[in-house]
């Protein structure tokens, strides 16, 4: 098992969420005896929140042949630019935090378990106008695969409860380092 955990774009969520959580299973799994006698071996590298180098990774990922499954990538842009790989290995991938609902598209190799815009863009929109009151709205929104996500569902939310969108604003991704967000 592979996990990618980014100390780019994500950084400090993908360390917490991915490495802490799949070795947590693995030493409980190990533990038992592993499954069916076969105790599992964790192998993580640092994706640095670059989709380039999220292809880097998902092309060493595959071509290990004990390496069965990845867990990750962090953001939706990596994943995007890993997934192709991963399908075309047909090696399962599951996406732990990335939210774009077009991931599982690329292929039927590619898992999510988490929510996905078409659930977190209505919820957000909701909140800010059933719950805070708030009718005109401004949204800004990060100009990558998971914003431009955003970007679709989140004003169509917006609208269907009554709201009005009065501004939009995508902004550049930024560069993070280890330990900032």
């Amino acid at each position: 098992m592979a996990t990618p955990p980014s100390i780019g774009a994500g950084g400090g969520i993908g360390a917490a969420c991915q490495k802490e959580g799949a070795t947590l299973a693995l030493d409980e799994i190990n533990a038992k005896g592993g499954i069916k006698g076969m105790k599992f071996e964790l192998v993580i590298e640092d994706d640095k929140g670059d989709p380039k180098e999220a292809a880097n990774v998902a092309k060493k990922f595959t071509a290990d042949e004990n390496i069965k499954v990845v867990i990750g990538h962090v953001t939706s842009p990596t994943s995007f630019a890993a997934a192709p790989i991963y399908q075309r290995a047909k090696m399962p991938e599951i996406i732990a935090l990335a939210s774009n609902p077009d991931l599982t598209k690329q292929g039927n190799y590619i898992f999510q378990n988490t929510t996905t815009q078409l659930v977190e863009s209505p919820t957000g929109a909701r909140y800010a106008i059933k719950n805070l009151g708030k009718k005109n709205i401004a949204f800004i929104y990060i100009n990558d695969d998971w914003g431009n996500s955003v970007k679709v569902y989140f004003p169509k939310a917006v609208e269907e409860l009554g709201g009005k969108l009065v501004a939009r604003k995508p902004i550049r991704p930024m560069k993070l380092t280890s330990g900032t967000y």
